[in-house]
């Protein structure tokens, strides 16, 4: 009582503190430079890519039993966890000062449930009371810097109108829903919960397990039964029954009204269209219990016994599994295995998260591209998705990096196989150039001789004796002239002889000096006597001497 007292007495200080934090909030906002809804869901479509990325993953120790609520603030980098333990923690996002801020007083029961925006943090525990903190004073002026809310102290306000331990709580901007054992949904207006009193009461025909407000419809879990209420009048729009074998023990639901996603202790996360009739769906299939979901449109995030946290497009999956359904009556068979064959297999819109030696999960919760799971194992898992799309970019200027440098290789090989062809062909034309200047014939001369002409300064008697063995050579068929051109062409090539074939011309034999040398060989030749004498006295003497 003291404590509630206590609580009670500081509802003008929640009020002071709400109107400050919507100042700063207004404060910051331009009207005349607000962007426009296409540009809002073009960057938040631009960021919803990001689950499909790469994450960043982190782990908070300090609770001293399971973690069975989370909630998470991005916007000013907060965490908040429900605890076995009997304590509220709060946890800063921050990557260079992560870690525990402040921790609550213990509760008179377990954390059953959580709440949180920038106005308040709420929590329902086992012993049937909802405790609201209010952002500190600190928080509220300091931009940020410091934590918005010190749970560590004592709440600004407590709810006492449950009968049960209070299992389920969601806010909206003005209402704050919550669902306890007792079989009731209360609902309280943010602007009159100082007075304590709730302003509506629901009665179900089982426990409530979770409740979530989702655009106009609130969605409640109560027992095997889920119901849609409407918000502004409380009327039942739509009832489920015997969708999972058991109680159904989370829901969600898109922000438009048409879409409910249910999880039960089968295992199986089911979506309904709330527009037809009959719209159950199974979009996957848990290997234990699946204890919580969430969902931000239009991926569903949920966690279960089995320690994983998997990630749903339930967009992709529900068109999948339209046309698994549609292909197998299309040829005549049935297509109930054919949608069931899909509900474990992974894909591009279907990912797997594991948090290490977390045991099995008992919530998760996504916002901005972060996602929280709490387990048995009193461990807080992170999957932070923000870094995705630095990464993906780094990872594609990386791809096209490597293209260009196996592109430029490539060039560079082909230029350099082109330069190579170039030079053989070159090596060749000169190859056959020399072939065929080696194979030609060499032109005939004026007295019907292919002899390379002597030159004019020698001398008339050299001339004759170069025509006389010219004749005499080779039995008159290749002249000398010939053979010392291919002789001289052998010694061209680096001093080494070359073989060179020179085909046989046959060449017309003189028997004398040639006709324009008659004179000078007249006039240069000895006397028939003193030639017959010498010669034959050289003979005669030879001839002598031998005898």
């Amino acid at each position: 009582m003291q404590e509630l007292a206590q609580a009670n007495n500081q509802g003008r200080r929640v009020q002071t503190l709400e109107k400050a934090l919507w100042e700063q909030v207004e404060g910051d906002e331009h009207p005349g430079d607000a962007p426009t809804w296409s540009t809002r869901y073009g960057s938040k479509m631009e960021a919803l890519r990001c689950w499909g990325g790469r994450y960043f993953t982190d782990h908070h120790y300090g609770h001293k039993g399971g973690v069975r609520c989370c909630k998470l603030l991005p916007g000013y980098n907060l965490l908040a966890t429900g605890s076995l333990d009997k304590t509220v923690r709060l946890w800063s996002l921050d990557g260079h000062s992560g870690g525990m801020l402040s921790v609550s007083r213990p509760h008179g029961g377990i954390v059953r449930s959580l709440a949180l925006d920038a106005r308040a943090l709420v929590s329902g525990s086992s012993d049937s009371l909802v405790r609201v903190w209010a952002p500190s004073a600190a928080g509220v002026s300091s931009d940020r810097h410091q934590p918005l809310f010190d749970v560590s102290s004592a709440p600004s306000l407590v709810l006492c109108e449950h009968k049960g331990p209070v299992a389920a709580m969601c806010m909206t901007q003005d209402l704050l829903f919550t669902g306890s054992w007792d079989y009731t949904v209360r609902v309280w207006e943010r602007s009159k919960w100082e007075s304590g009193a709730s302003s509506r009461v629901w009665m179900y025909d089982d426990w409530v397990g979770c409740v979530a407000a989702r655009g106009p419809h609130l969605l409640v879990a109560a027992g095997p039964e889920v119901y849609v209420h409407d918000v502004a009048t409380g009327a039942v729009v739509r009832k489920f029954q015997g969708l999972h074998e058991g109680h159904v023990t989370c829901v969600e639901g898109s922000m438009n009204g048409r879409m409910l996603y249910t999880g039960a202790a089968d295992g199986l996360v089911l979506a309904h269209d709330l527009r037809m009739r009959d719209p159950s769906c199974v979009l996957w299939h848990h290997n234990g219990a699946v204890h919580s979901l969430s969902y931000e449109d239009p991926w569903l995030a949920s966690g279960a016994a089995d320690g994983t946290v998997v990630l749903l497009n339930t967009e992709a999956q529900m068109q999948a599994r339209q046309q698994a359904a549609a292909g197998p009556r299309a040829g005549g068979a049935s297509g109930g295995a054919s949608s069931s064959i899909g509900a474990r297999a992974l894909s591009s819109t279907c990912r797997a998260l594991h948090a290490a030696h977390s045991g099995a999960l008992y919530c998760v919760d996504m916002a901005d591209q972060v996602i929280a799971a709490g387990s048995e194992s009193s461990i807080v898992a992170l999957f932070d998705f923000r870094g995705a799309s630095s990464a993906a970019e780094r990872a594609a200027a990386a791809k096209d990096a490597r293209k260009a440098a196996r592109e430029a290789k490539k060039a560079r090989w082909q230029q350099q196989q082109h330069h190579q062809h170039h030079r053989r062909q070159q090596q060749q034309q000169l190859s056959a150039q020399a072939e065929a200047a080696g194979s030609a014939p060499a032109a005939p001369s004026t007295n019907g001789s292919h002899a390379r002409p002597l030159p004019h300064s020698a001398h008339p008697h050299q001339q004759w004796r170069a025509a006389a063995g010219r004749a005499e050579g080779n039995g008159g068929m290749q002249t000398h002239a010939v053979a010392s051109s291919a002789h001289g062409h052998s010694h061209g090539h680096g001093g080494r002889r070359k073989k060179v074939h020179t085909p046989h011309v046959p060449v017309p034999v003189t028997r004398g000096p040639p006709a324009g040398l008659s004179q000078q060989m007249v006039a240069l030749s000895p006397s028939p006597a003193s030639g017959s004498k010498g010669r034959s006295h050289g003979a005669g003497s030879s001839g002598h001497k031998h005898g």
